[in-house]
């Protein structure tokens, strides 16, 4: 019989079971941003509105899934997936793992709901034995998104860009605007994105922040950026939006790319462009970048139970006496009775 739930630091057996399927299986799927699987489980129960999930059978952990809140958003990123025996592809018993991975989904937009989460979003690669098993958890695909890589040659030098600049506080409703006429409406109804996304993470130590961002600034708008995060044994890992019809910008904002790389002694730069982003796309190929897999985004949207917010007129007049100080309570009670009264000697 599977058991399955959240996982607590105070069960140290279990804790340790499930860092050994960690350590031994591969994730299956692909963050938006670098995760630290040990990290993630160690601090699950301390990160706000983080959790993790596992799945075990006989006392052993056959099954995992780390979740991370989007920033900006009220869902759910799965940051880290393993299940037992999925170290080749496909799985030795395709049907065991399509088991366990739907009762693991399952289990995690249970704990989404009842933490309020709308969503839970995830990135695989495009391989079928994979996805349907997120479809038959209910996940929908919601975009794709290619991948590209490229060695870094000796020496690059990087065009002039003029407007080229780090990106600054004030910046955050101008990368929205970009994104709102560059990205289609169902990817971004989607994907929920506000200003809060582009908005600079505050950093909680001294310590230097691994990742930059920069924009290119015109007349107090922004027609590109390009994000650059340094990937543990991955190189240098970037991001490039433009507007649309800015397909020479983004060839310069990858010759910077891949000039920072040359710079900061990475072996190879890699990138993810979504399909839509066409001028992104060819704009990687034409500087030597190779397309190396294919990702599928997937989400699945959950029904969030809200409060009553049409409460009928004597609940309401009660919960508005409720909230009001004593004394303006008690003149208000004493004018409901006063009109009570009135309308008795009326009638």
């Amino acid at each position: 019989m599977a058991l399955i739930g959240e996982i607590k630091r105070r069960d140290a057996f279990r804790l340790l079971q499930v860092w050994r399927l960690q350590r031994d299986a591969p994730s299956l799927v692909s963050p938006d941003r670098s995760w630290s699987p040990t990290m993630g489980l160690l601090l699950a129960e301390a990160f706000p509105f983080g959790c993790a999930v596992a799945m075990w059978e006989a006392r052993q952990a056959v099954a995992l899934a780390q979740m991370a809140c989007q920033s900006g958003r009220d869902q759910w990123e799965i940051m880290h997936l393993a299940v037992a025996d999925t170290r080749r592809a496909p799985p030795e018993d395709p049907q065991v793992f399509r088991v366990r991975a739907r009762e693991l989904l399952d289990e995690v937009c249970r704990l989404a709901g009842t933490k309020r989460m709308t969503g839970v979003v995830a990135r695989v690669s495009a391989e079928p034995w994979l996805t349907a098993s997120f479809r038959a958890a209910g996940f929908t695909v919601t975009t794709q998104e290619d991948l590209f890589v490229r060695p870094v040659p000796a020496a690059a030098s990087a065009p002039r860009i003029d407007g080229l600049r780090p990106q600054q506080r004030d910046d955050a409703w101008p990368l929205q605007r970009l994104y709102l006429r560059s990205v289609p409406p169902d990817v971004r109804f989607a994907e929920g994105r506000s200003a809060r996304d582009w908005q600079l993470r505050r950093r909680l130590s001294r310590l230097p922040s691994r990742t930059t961002r920069w924009v290119v600034a015109e007349q107090g708008d922004i027609r590109g950026w390009l994000t650059e995060t340094p990937a543990q044994g991955e190189g240098l890992r970037v991001q490039v939006g433009v507007a649309p019809g800015q397909r020479q910008l983004a060839q310069d904002l990858v010759a910077t790319a891949i000039a920072q790389g040359a710079e900061r002694g990475f072996d190879r730069v890699w990138s993810r462009a979504p399909a839509y982003a066409t001028d992104v796309q060819q704009a990687l190929v034409a500087s030597g970048f190779t397309k190396v897999g294919t990702e599928l985004v997937l989400k699945r949207s959950l029904a969030v139970r809200v409060r009553n917010l049409a409460p009928s007129a004597v609940t309401a007049q009660s919960e508005a006496g409720n909230g009001l100080p004593a004394t303006q309570s008690r003149l208000s009670s004493r004018r409901i009775g006063e009109r009570v009264v009135a309308r008795a000697a009326r009638g």
